[in-house]
């Protein structure tokens, strides 16, 4: 995959890979997207690193799950089923 800068395309990583890491909601918010939507993020839910509501937010989100200490068993057991959250 290539990535572009400027007008001309260079690899995108080492290898010529683009690395994009998983990130972790450390709480619940909800933010505007460029598009304009209304996007909510439930604590413990995942993105990528390239996801606007990280790039736009990226103190809300670590790199670590969550754990069953830090949200409740409940909501740990679905995000095991869905770990992107509810889909709104």
């Amino acid at each position: 995959m290539r990535v572009r800068h400027g007008g001309r395309a260079e690899p995108a990583g080492p290898g010529g890979r683009l690395t994009v890491a998983n990130r972790y909601a450390t709480s619940t918010f909800s933010i505007q997207l460029a598009s304009g939507a209304s996007h909510l993020v439930v604590i413990g839910a995942h993105r990528d690193s390239t996801h606007e509501a990280v790039t736009s937010n990226p103190g809300a989100f670590g790199t670590t799950p969550l754990a069953v200490p830090q949200i409740s068993p409940r909501l740990a057991a679905y995000l095991v089923a869905y770990p992107d959250g509810p889909q709104v």
